[in-house]
């Protein structure tokens, strides 16, 4: 009997090798095979958030997009180009002309030549919007003209006064010159 048990331990301890690495391989792979498993229903779950976050933030933006369009067109047109130096836009050369800002300028332009000599070109714009905003009082015409400019145009009374100045400025500027 001995070399019967002999003659059979090897085949039961291959047996029992390969079972016991079957268990192991099991014991490892089922937990493994369960974590995949989960990452990818987290995974799938994850894009379906992202989604519903992609939808909600592309309605957020649209929403956003139509504020500002809305914000802009309630934006008065502009009379006078921000570019350097200062100039008007074309509203800003009708309103000029509805107005009569030229031959204004060409009357005031005498009475401020003095305060202007020796300055640069912005100081002399500088000093034209100060003078149109905080010392020019105009007469009842040319109050009505900038009334019925503004009014026309839509556009605010500031805006008619920004002409003015522009205009007067270029007239200081081609006296100093």
């Amino acid at each position: 009997m001995p070399e019967i048990l002999t003659s059979l331990w090897f085949p039961i301890s291959v047996v029992t090798t390969v079972v016991t690495m079957l268990v192991v391989v099991f014991v490892l792979l089922f937990p493994t095979g369960k974590w995949v498993g989960k990452t990818e229903a987290d995974h799938k779950g994850l894009e379906r958030g992202l989604e519903e976050h992609k939808n909600t933030l592309s309605a957020f933006m649209v929403e956003i997009r139509d504020d500002i369009k809305r914000i802009l067109t309630r934006l008065p047109p502009a009379t006078v180009a921000s570019a350097s130096p200062l100039r008007l836009t074309d509203l800003g050369k009708v309103v000029s002309q509805a107005i009569g800002a030229a031959s204004w300028a060409e009357g005031a332009a005498p009475a401020l030549a003095k305060r202007v000599h020796g300055k640069q070109p912005p100081e002399i714009q500088e000093l034209c919007f100060t003078y149109v905003t905080d010392e020019f009082t105009p007469d009842e015409i040319m109050e009505a003209r900038i009334s019925t400019a503004a009014y026309e145009n839509g556009i605010e009374r500031g805006q008619v006064l920004r002409v003015l100045a522009i205009e007067l400025g270029d007239r200081l500027l081609d006296l100093r010159y």
